[in-house]
């Protein structure tokens, strides 16, 4: 069995195919099939100059979902909020540790955000 990883024009996966050994893969295009022989998430990778890279997640990348959770988290600070004082407490600090990114941010594939509090009250 060999298994192949399927890239578009930019190097980026769109399928993976594995093939019988002893059989031709129809529509078989050496530049756009990629044998692989390990596990690795090609989902995550780009292939560039006959080499995988790791994709990751630019500062602006980030900013764009700090700015979505921003926005799904403002109600949390409207003076006629349902939530108890101590729990705008805790909002206002998930939105400041939101506010603070990407500062010092070095690019990752998987970078980590502030975890949201609990909506619901007991």
């Amino acid at each position: 069995m060999k298994e192949y990883v399927i890239i578009d024009s930019e190097g980026y996966q769109t399928s993976k195919v594995v093939v019988a050994d002893g059989l031709t893969a129809v529509n078989f295009d050496a530049s756009t099939w990629i044998e692989i022989s390990d596990t690795a998430d090609y989902t995550k990778k780009r292939y560039v100059s006959g080499a995988w890279v790791d994709l990751v997640v630019t500062a602006d990348d980030m900013r764009v979902v700090r700015d979505y959770l921003m926005a799904m988290s403002d109600y949390t600070q409207l003076t006629d909020c349902a939530l108890t004082d101590a729990k705008v407490a805790e909002w206002a600090t998930y939105r400041q540790a939101l506010r603070d990114l990407p500062s010092g941010y070095t690019p990752v594939a998987s970078p980590t955000y502030p975890t949201a509090p609990f909506v619901l009250e007991e």
